[in-house]
């Protein structure tokens, strides 16, 4: 079943407010009303939205497709899972998911999102920055915007991120990094709207990761006893924040 938005009220939305629903298998369509503030709007408990399609065209678009909560709490343990959000043509759009109240047990799991977001694929708002136990999983999110983010997270947010593939064209915004998550095996990728797949990729997100690199410093004078000076000791490259050292060797050809 399709879903189509007409007309020119930006406050047209498929409202889910009642508790234990289950949408599934529906393709929301875009093709005629400019700026629609949310596609679905769930403020009901334990729902699921599973098996569908939000669509932008090229000249009409969802600010956001699936707004997350009216007050805090009244979305609880929603679980979004198996769904596209495809706003590859779109000339706009803010976010795919937007979590804007506190929400708890709530997963994003094998969802394929693509698209121009002003703000991000996934975004946790401020007023929303104490989500607890919140799982985003498996998903495939890319933002084809300039320096804006795949995954957007308020501070103080606390669950996981766990297996997704994250694609933005800035290293260091692809997703916010916040003390409470626990991110495992985060695959970061570079690519902007210009490029029809990403430009590269295989480090871990947040966190970076540097593999096979060769570095080569030529120690010119001091020794390990007097202890070297600065000149002595180029730098190679420079990470900012926490890092993991995997392996490595060291060469010398001196005593």
């Amino acid at each position: 079943p399709t879903i189509s938005y007409t007309g020119t009220t930006d406050t047209t939305t498929f409202d889910v407010s009642a508790d234990n629903c289950k949408v599934f298998n529906m393709l929301f369509s875009n093709t005629d009303n400019t700026g629609v503030d949310y596609a679905m709007l769930v403020n009901g408990l334990d729902c699921e939205v599973g098996f569908c399609e939000f669509r932008n065209d090229a000249d009409d678009f969802f600010d956001t497709m699936i707004q997350v909560g009216v007050a805090d709490a009244d979305a609880d343990r929603l679980w979004v899972h198996d769904c596209v959000f495809d706003s590859v043509l779109g000339v706009g759009g803010v976010n795919a998911i937007d979590i804007v109240k506190d929400m708890d047990g709530m997963r994003i799991e094998n969802n394929w999102i693509d698209g121009d977001w002003s703000d991000a694929g996934i975004e946790i708002a401020t007023a929303g920055n104490a989500c607890t136990r919140l799982m985003i999983k498996g998903n495939y999110v890319r933002n084809r915007q300039t320096g804006d983010h795949a995954v957007e997270i308020a501070a103080v947010t606390s669950g996981s991120m766990v297996d997704n593939i994250l694609v933005a064209d800035t290293l260091t915004i692809i997703v916010s990094p916040v003390a409470n998550m626990v991110y495992v095996n985060n695959v970061g990728n570079l690519g902007d709207a210009s490029t029809t797949g990403p430009a590269g990729g295989g480090f871990l997100v947040p966190a970076h990761y540097y593999p096979r690199q060769v570095l080569t410093t030529r120690q010119v004078t001091g020794s390990m006893a007097a202890g070297y000076g600065t000149s002595d000791d180029p730098t190679e490259f420079t990470v900012s924040g926490a890092i993991k050292v995997v392996s490595g060797y060291g060469v010398v050809t001196v005593a």
